[in-house]
């Protein structure tokens, strides 16, 4: 249902109440004025009759022959003119002797003056007993509403008056009771006629007035819809068309002026936000090919037809498009060269200290004879770049495809694991080291061990242990080990994809916290 259909039905209403309201008002007021009108009409009358006949007749009619017939019938005449002239049924007076009422002088109804049709002098009215018993003690004027079989149903006024003399006599005009009706319905279709012409002038302005309130809404409203659509050439050739409404002091005006002003704000803000989106998809895009060279920097698979001494596999995830966690390896003559590490920091710039990390331990590691030494140099080489101060946490070592020995020192990174080939779980010993990059000339300490027939060891960062559920846990220590003690699988192919798989797992629901990496190999 639109705006302005609401508000025309409640106009509707609203005017309808309002000249329900008023017809019945003005109709009562109407009435009153009525009824104080023919009262007035006919307390005059009834006072127009002693200007007619004389004080001393109300002394004399006292009786039932005190008056003769010609009197009578003269005042009878000149009451009955009068009365049709002025418009009242009848003029009469009346004594109250007794307790009972008798006629003294009557007006004849122009029927009956055309018959000479009239009550005799002094005849008694016998109907309505309890108003005659009224009159005979009040002294002030009396209106009622009298009907009887005999003369009809009328409004009557009696006014009690007394001689000089002290006798007590009384004056009386009747109107038609349906002359007082039709002049009430007379004034009931003039209400009702002016109720209808204010009802029609109210529907009118109501209609106006939801026009000029819902057509300037709902024009705003399809500005605001093509604004909503990123119609903007439209909004802004619409905005021509309602400078109208613009105009206006009231409500409208100025909520049509807090339009343009959003219009305003909003172009210019989407023409910040798209210069803002492009600039972030330009960022997005070329993240994406650093996160395509970072990938390139990591060492391709080993030819297993080639190399049949050592089962390797490696996976490293970012948290970000790029990532500061870093593995390497390559074969030189009998060994295997090999390094996995984490920077400080996530995102480009521990990106940057990864590539350079693992551009150093290449060109270092064919000139060293220890995995202790490589630590020492990449040491310091990386601590006279490090401005930011990041460090990294690294193992490398070599490790010998022929007789299964490994080489390795720590530069403070997390305790690597071997699985035996009988499927028993333990930690590696690994000496204490600093991290890298933080200290010139610290010294690394080399340890051994030897891999026996289908052992494996498993490199990691802690991406794997740091990571969080939606409950907020870690994974921890506890829960890798004994993963790695319930895996079912014989290459480190299979062992890298699981270990990830679990971690997702685990922490399904939630964002990424750290760069995940896992390094694996198997002596074969």
């Amino acid at each position: 249902m639109s705006l302005k259909f609401k508000a025309a039905i409640l106009v509707t209403i609203i005017s309808f109440i309002f000249t329900a309201a008023f017809t019945v008002i003005f109709y009562n007021i109407q009435k009153k004025m009525v009824l104080k009108e023919i009262k007035e009409k006919l307390k005059t009358a009834a006072f127009a009759i002693e200007e007619i006949i004389p004080q001393d007749y109300f002394d004399r009619a006292r009786t039932k022959n005190a008056i003769s017939e010609e009197e009578y019938n003269k005042y009878i005449t000149e009451l009955t003119i009068y009365a049709k002239k002025v418009g009242v049924y009848y003029l009469y007076t009346f004594v109250i002797i007794n307790g009972k009422k008798y006629f003294t002088t009557m007006s004849i109804p122009d029927e009956k003056y055309k018959k000479n049709i009239h009550d005799k002098y002094f005849t008694r009215y016998t109907y309505n007993a309890e108003i005659t018993k009224r009159a005979a003690v009040t002294k002030k004027i009396m209106v009622v509403d009298i009907s009887d079989p005999k003369y009809g149903h009328f409004l009557t006024m009696y006014i009690p008056r007394w001689t000089k003399k002290g006798n007590k006599y009384y004056l009386g005009a009747d109107i038609n009771i349906n002359d007082v009706r039709r002049k009430f319905r007379e004034n009931l279709m003039k209400c009702i006629f002016i109720g209808l012409v204010l009802f029609t002038l109210s529907i009118l302005s109501g209609i106006w007035l939801a026009n000029r309130l819902s057509d300037p809404i709902l024009r705003l409203s399809k500005y605001a819809e093509n604004i909503i659509d990123d119609n903007m050439e439209y909004a802004k050739g619409f905005q021509n068309i309602f400078h109208d409404i613009i105009k206006r002091k009231d409500e409208i005006g100025r909520l049509a002026n807090s339009f343009r002003i959003m219009e305003k704000k909003l172009e210019t803000y989407i023409l910040n936000l798209k210069e803002t989106t492009a600039a972030k998809e330009k960022i997005e895009s070329e993240l994406k090919i650093a996160h395509n060279i970072q990938i390139g920097f990591l060492p391709k698979k080993l030819d297993k037809n080639r190399i049949q001494a050592i089962d390797l596999a490696a996976a490293m995830y970012p948290a970000k498009e790029v990532g500061g966690d870093l593995y390497d390896y390559f074969i030189i003559g009998d060994n295997l060269y090999f390094i996995i590490g984490d920077v400080s920091g996530k995102g480009v710039p521990a990106a940057l200290f990864m590539s350079t990390t693992i551009t150093l331990f290449r060109a270092l590691a064919a000139g060293c004879s220890t995995p202790s030494e490589i630590a020492y140099k990449l040491n310091n080489e990386i601590f006279i770049i490090n401005e930011s101060m990041n460090f990294i946490t690294l193992i490398c070592g070599f490790y010998n495809l022929k007789t299964g020995e490994m080489l390795y020192t720590n530069g403070g990174h997390l305790t690597p694991y071997i699985i035996s080939g009988n499927g028993i779980v333990e930690k590696v010993f690994l000496p204490q080291g600093v991290a890298v990059g933080v200290f010139k000339d610290v010294e690394y300490t080399d340890c051994n061990l030897k891999l026996s027939q289908n052992d494996m060891i498993a490199f990691y960062t802690d991406g794997i242990t740091e990571a969080f559920n939606r409950n907020g846990e870690l994974f921890g220590d506890k829960r890798f080990e004994e993963l790695l003690k319930n895996l079912h699988a014989d290459t480190s192919e299979e062992v890298v994809d699981l270990i990830i798989k679990e971690i997702f797992r685990f922490s399904k629901g939630t964002q990424q916290a750290d760069d995940i990496t896992v390094l694996t190999f198997k002596r074969c």
